[in-house]
């Protein structure tokens, strides 16, 4: 939200005689400190005293150039004096919030929120949001920053999304393997369960070794259905008794029907569908994850799996949709580290599954395009989503590893 979006609905807010009151009533918080006294942060000032709430002090980088009637004015870094006077901190600049946000977090052990994400929860009028809008309630802070990195203990109970086959499912047996307990989901319930019937029989004639192999357990997902996305989470946890772990590795393309590369491959139903699943789906996946891993205090993993056509110049969705997931990746995964929350992706390049059925035939089969002659496994990948799900991944955060066997085709 720009700086005229915030003052005109701050202003349309006030007309409509609701102002910012509820969030602060819902949440508890008379106590505040603001930061900026720009021409946002004056009318910030005045929509908080209006709502009633107190302003404790004013953040400034030239708080010695500003006098302002009834407000102390201090340096951003003098703002953990007043820890225990304030329990929430506004940010009025609307540029930079989130490095404004991070070097606050060294500086406080209070709550930071943007003054754009108070007006867009007062406009949507949502009675039972409360803190999630903050992201971690003040009287938690400690508890979670206490969790931070857990570097031993990481995904013991995933779920993974599109585990029914492909890549998913060569993730999800290499995860059996490592003893975790694993849910795939998808939209088909009959490849799901013969995907557990094969890891059951698979994993009754391996050898693990002194590693007791994870249980399996089938859940039928659509992530395209973003309103059931947190149901799907919630009987995950049922399932094993906790959850811990996503893996993204649900997606749909063209590409089984040889189409999806030129302008004209894709007809408008054919985008919507695409859309709602790799754009749109892939996006609220991750961040009602990341609210379910907040919200428990869970210091858990979110692995992504993108695809190195976000590097090609394919012209349509697929890969714009991948390269969107590796950006969100990035963004998410420098944002919620801080919580404890280590979010990684994989961008693979032609990997032998049914995703490329119409021109992969066999293993055997050469594939110049590759600097490695031949397709990728999904074994393979399923390697590095073991590497990037554990303790040794810990230190990417953030990172897409591009596993595309030197594909010739990609920048």
């Amino acid at each position: 939200m720009n700086a005229f979006d915030i003052l005109d609905n701050l202003l349309i807010l006030e007309q409509s005689g609701r102002g910012i009151q509820e969030f602060f009533s819902v949440n508890q918080i008379s106590n505040v400190i603001v930061y900026g006294l720009g021409r946002i942060g004056v009318r910030v000032v005045k929509s908080l005293n209006n709502a009633g709430i107190n302003i404790v002090c004013v953040l400034d980088k030239d708080a010695a150039n500003i006098d302002a009637e009834g407000l102390e004015v201090i340096e951003p870094l003098d703002v953990g004096d007043y820890d225990d006077q304030a329990e929430l901190v506004i940010v009025s600049v609307s540029e930079g919030y989130y490095e404004i946000k991070e070097e606050l977090e060294k500086k406080t052990k209070v709550d930071i929120i943007s003054i754009g994400e108070i007006v867009e929860y007062c406009k949507e009028g949502e009675p039972d949001l409360g803190l999630k809008v903050i992201r971690r309630p003040s009287k938690h802070i400690e508890a979670v920053k206490s969790k931070k990195i857990d570097v031993e203990n990481r995904s013991r109970k995933l779920l993974i999304f599109g585990g029914g086959s492909g890549i998913g499912k060569a993730i999800a047996y290499r995860m059996l393997m490592d003893g975790a307990d694993v849910v795939i989901a998808g939209r088909s319930i009959d490849r799901l369960n013969k995907t557990r019937i094969d890891f059951e029989k698979a994993l009754l004639n391996s050898n693990t070794g002194m590693i007791k192999a994870g249980t399996v357990y089938v859940l039928q997902a659509d992530i395209a259905c973003v309103n059931q996305q947190n149901i799907y989470f919630e009987r995950a946890k049922k399932l094993m008794g906790g959850l811990d772990a996503f893996v993204n590795s649900a997606g749909i393309t063209l590409e089984q029907r040889g189409r999806g590369y030129e302008p004209w491959d894709i007809s408008e139903q054919e985008w919507d569908e695409i859309s709602d699943t790799d754009f749109k789906g892939a996006y609220f996946l991750i961040r009602n994850e990341v609210d379910y891993l907040l919200k428990n205090s869970i210091s858990g993993n979110i692995l992504n799996i993108a695809s190195n056509a976000a590097y090609t110049d394919v012209i349509g969705l697929y890969g714009a949709a991948k390269l969107s997931m590796i950006k969100w990746t990035r963004a998410f995964g420098k944002r919620f580290g801080h919580d404890g929350i280590v979010i990684n992706g994989i961008a693979p390049g032609a990997t032998f599954t049914s995703m490329i059925s119409s021109y992969a035939k066999s293993m055997d089969q050469v594939y110049s395009r590759h600097a490695i002659d031949r397709f990728i496994k999904p074994e393979e990948i399923a390697e590095l989503a073991w590497f990037c799900l554990g303790k040794n991944g810990v230190s990417l955060c953030g990172t897409t590893i591009v596993a595309d066997g030197g594909d010739s085709s990609a920048i």
